[in-house]
């Protein structure tokens, strides 16, 4: 699973989920491939049963057929590291369900410990061997094709930054060539098996060209035994603590004629994520909703710093009076409010706030938020150094209203309130006045409200989370496989539990991205069948799937779409 829009450093999401961020979009040429020794240089000899590619299409059958794939993903419990098949993901019983929605194709989770162990490398387990030749039949009996994912390599899971030994340890990445050398052969005659998708979410620990080597590497592994099937290369998910994205979007070609590249979808992160446990996202809105949604490629490029300072010591509540900030940079784009508490071994209040907008002359033209923070909702801590901590301080305020605490920070920090975010007009001045209360605040520290403005360098447009949004969105991705006519294929995209209740609007979400993805003919997989938060059917209690713990609002949807 993978992550979208970090804007430092005013918000910060947990590290597997901000490669969706779009953070240098600029135009580019069609990339030179790497070349590949060995590799197949067309696909005339593959057999007619097989998938292949044809310029920007897949195909099969006699005639080349089109061939639009999808489907959903199957976890396979892989993030709990099984050491042995998982009994109570699925069985046959869920091919039919998968077939049942109209689907044709899943994307299987693998973890490298179900066919090695770390005591006994390049020695493959049987029992690995039977579970994969299990699911391969019950796919082919149902009409399903399977795409086997590396989703745990050796070296460890890699879309929260937490894999980089497979980088940093040569003989992981010996070991996985190996695996998939061993995959491959065991596969090669087996139609059913639609692609190998060779590594998920990559994180690497110094540069893109580690991803692009070992990508290498293992496509000539795999062609070393097997030339029929296709083989899919996702676009690198980040370098160690860089989570944006070049000029290509981080993908990169490979000199094969059977490949197919993929980029995993959750925009706007913030909805789809909302409440996660891992990222510590708060409650967000629904969709679609008329919040600003800035460019993914929206940064910081100035700020209010004239604002009044908090004095050290104990203070109680106060209303501290902004400067006029005139915003004479023609780039500033968006502007929000920010909570700063740098330095700070006490604690900082923040309670009622008032942001202003007036004209070239000076004169109010309105009052664009006057509120109190009564929620953590769409808003993000941020500190330099991750001392500190930030939290809802309810009736704390300013007669009896909420208000909001930064505390025991050593270093810069702020917290950002992106649902305050509005659009700025150049050469108007704008005014963020609100009341602090201080308690054993240190000398030297800075706890002040602050206007945090932003642009684009892309020169991208604000939009509001609508459909033509997540258009916008795709469009990055979408444009770069026309300019190099290969197919695309997103291998995730969904939604977290939260976001399917009433009034959330998750079914819109999802209904809309089908379709866009259906017109612009991408493949797709849904992220995920049988999963603790983001599953068709919620796992729970070691079971088999139960459809009376089913997204049947979701599975309904799945099964109504118009099919191409």
């Amino acid at each position: 699973m993978a992550v979208n829009f970090m804007r430092l450093p005013y918000l910060t999401l947990a590290a597997g989920l901000m490669a969706l961020a779009a953070c240098s979009i600029v135009a580019a040429e069609p990339q030179n491939p790497a070349e590949i020794t060995g590799g197949l240089r067309d696909t005339s000899n593959i057999p007619k049963e097989f998938i292949r590619r044809q310029g920007t299409r897949l195909v099969a059958g006699p005639g080349d057929q089109p061939v639009l794939l999808q489907g959903v993903c199957f976890g396979n419990q892989v993030w709990g590291n099984p050491k042995t098949p998982p009994a109570t993901h699925h069985d046959e019983a869920d091919f039919q369900r998968v077939r049942d929605m109209r689907m044709n194709v899943i994307r299987f989770y693998l973890n490298y410990a179900l066919f090695e162990d770390d005591r006994a490398p390049y020695t493959y387990k049987p029992a690995g061997w039977e579970w994969l030749d299990r699911n391969i039949q019950w796919a082919k009996k149902h009409g399903i094709y399977l795409i086997l994912n590396m989703h745990y390599p050796q070296g460890g899971f890699q879309s929260n930054g937490d894999g980089l030994a497979l980088w940093d340890n040569s003989e992981n990445q010996n070991r996985l060539t190996a695996l998939y050398r061993a995959i491959a052969e065991h596969c090669r005659q087996e139609p059913t098996v639609a692609a190998y998708d060779l590594v998920n979410e990559p994180v690497v620990s110094k540069a893109l060209e580690q991803w692009r080597s070992l990508a290498v590497r293992l496509t000539e592994a795999i062609r070393s035994v097997d030339r029929n099937h296709l083989i899919i290369v996702e676009r690198l998910n980040a370098i160690k603590g860089q989570w944006k994205n070049d000029e290509n979007m981080n993908f990169f070609l490979l000199n094969d004629a059977n490949l197919m590249y993929t980029f995993h979808f959750y925009s706007p992160i913030e909805y789809s994520h909302q409440t996660t446990s891992w990222t510590g996202l708060p409650e967000d809105g629904s969709y679609p909703d008329p919040i600003i949604m800035p460019p993914s490629d929206t940064t910081w490029c100035g700020a209010s710093f004239g604002n009044a300072v908090l004095p050290a010591g104990d203070t109680d509540w106060k209303e501290y009076v902004g400067e006029m900030f005139l915003a004479k940079d023609p780039k500033f784009m968006t502007a929000k409010p920010a909570l700063v508490g740098a330095s700070n071994h006490g604690s900082a209040w923040f309670g009622d706030f008032v942001v202003k907008e007036f004209d070239a002359n000076r004169s109010l033209l309105r009052v664009l938020w006057a509120t109190n923070v009564t929620s953590m909702k769409n808003a993000s801590f941020w500190s330099k150094n991750k001392s500190g901590k930030c939290q809802l301080a309810p009736g704390a305020g300013p007669q009896g209203r909420s208000a909001l605490e930064i505390q025991g920070t050593t270093d810069d920090s702020n917290y950002a309130l992106n649902i305050y975010r509005f659009k700025v007009t150049p050469g108007h001045y704008y005014q963020l006045n609100g009341f602090m209360k201080g308690r054993q605040v240190s000398p030297g520290a800075r706890c002040m409200f602050r206007l945090d403005f932003e642009t684009s360098p892309s020169g991208g447009r604000i939009m509001t989370r609508n459909r033509e949004y997540l258009a916008a969105e795709l469009k990055q991705y979408l444009d770069w496989g026309k300019r190099n006519n290969v197919p695309l294929y997103v291998g995730e995209w969904g939604l977290f539990k939260r976001c399917f209740d009433e009034g959330k609007g998750g079914l819109n979400w999802v209904s809309d991205m089908m379709s866009l993805l259906t017109e612009a003919e991408v493949h797709f997989t849904y992220h995920t069948y049988h999963e603790t938060g983001f599953g068709l059917y919620y796992y729970d209690s070691n079971t088999l799937p139960d459809p009376a713990k089913a997204n049947t609002g979701l599975i309904k949807l799945f099964t109504q779409r118009p099919v191409k």
